[in-house]
């Protein structure tokens, strides 16, 4: 049986974005949606785009926000078999406020609605599929029974032979250091791969530095790499065969959100093709930085194609990249 699936899970919202003239959250405002979203839902469009074979986990309502999700999951060929319909709660919802400077606010209404409630658990048939689970802090820190969930979804996959990826993703401003730890240790024991930013790193450990705390994140008993992520200055890999910065790419950026979990699915993505770390982390820089260059969480998550015409305008690694793309042919 092929090992090839990267399976992601959480918060599936239907997001409302606000239009024309600015205006507080709390004021009268033009708004288009709604629109799929949500952190876990954008990193399984991002792995789908790149052409891997994705599957999301989540709960909607049994209305019409619902269809629009999962008709988007259907669309952009991501397997939502695992997808609930709730019929007693509606599906999750969120609201995007544009500001004049370019920043957003956004509002949330998700764990009263039926992204707050796990789906059922996959069938042990396929999970043996499964060649890596992502988990996000946004859906271990949603409630307890998510937190339960994603824990032993991750246990399984190990138990089954495929490997575990943990993005942190919990604000400081929403935990404490000490609940941010406990939120993530049970993930962390079994991760192979940590995508933290620095400020995660160090909430995490209680460690003086970013490189110090991602040298303490590396001593985990499965882990592979952690990979620092440190926005336009790229990324740093921290593993068995040392530590590698890996530069970004200048861009023109124009919305950020999304951006890290663009980064996370490139970088599995890459892995999963046989790219070595560093190729990997180019990749990954390489796809985080197009996602930036387009207004919208999913919108700006770039295709394989596109990704392609981008690196070889750069020029770097030449050789390694196409080895990497030579290697996905038939994928």
């Amino acid at each position: 049986m092929a090992r090839n699936t990267i399976l992601s899970m959480g918060e599936a919202l239907a997001e409302f974005t606000q239009v024309g003239p600015h205006a507080q959250l709390a004021e009268e405002g033009a708004y288009r949606g709604p629109f799929a979203s949500g952190a876990p839902l954008i990193f399984a469009t991002a792995v789908a785009r790149l052409g891997g074979s994705s599957a999301f986990l989540g709960t909607v309502g049994n209305d019409a926000f619902g269809e629009t999700v999962s008709s988007f999951l259907v669309k952009e060929g991501v397997d939502e078999s695992g997808v609930a319909r709730s019929a007693d709660l509606p599906t999750s919802a969120s609201f995007v406020v544009n500001h004049p400077d370019g920043t957003r606010s956004f509002f949330f209404h998700m764990r009263n609605g039926a992204a707050g409630q796990p789906p059922p658990l996959p069938a042990p048939a396929s999970l043996r599929e499964v060649a890596w689970v992502h988990i996000n802090g946004s859906c271990l820190a949603m409630n307890d029974a998510w937190w339960k969930y994603c824990i032993l979804v991750a246990r399984l996959v190990r138990e089954a032979g495929g490997r575990v990826s943990l993005d942190p993703n919990i604000r400081a401003e929403l935990a404490s250091p000490a609940q941010i730890r406990a939120l993530v240790g049970p993930v962390l024991d079994v991760a192979s791969i940590v995508f933290p930013s620095g400020e995660e790193a160090q909430l995490i450990t209680g460690a003086n530095s970013a490189a110090e705390a991602c040298a303490t994140l590396r001593e985990g008993t499965h882990n592979v790499a952690v990979v620092l992520k440190q926005g336009p200055a790229g990324c740093t890999v921290f593993s068995g065969e040392g530590t590698v910065s890996v530069p970004s790419f200048p861009v023109e950026e124009v919305d950020a959100t999304g951006a890290g979990d663009t980064f996370d699915a490139a970088f599995l993505w890459a892995l999963q093709q046989g790219a070595s770390l560093e190729t990997a982390a180019l990749w990954a820089n390489a796809a985080g930085a197009l996602s930036v260059t387009v207004t919208g969480p999913i919108d700006g998550a770039p295709n394989r194609e596109h990704v392609v015409a981008f690196l070889r305008a750069q020029g770097r690694q030449a050789a390694a990249i196409e080895r990497l793309l030579a290697a996905t042919q038939t994928t």
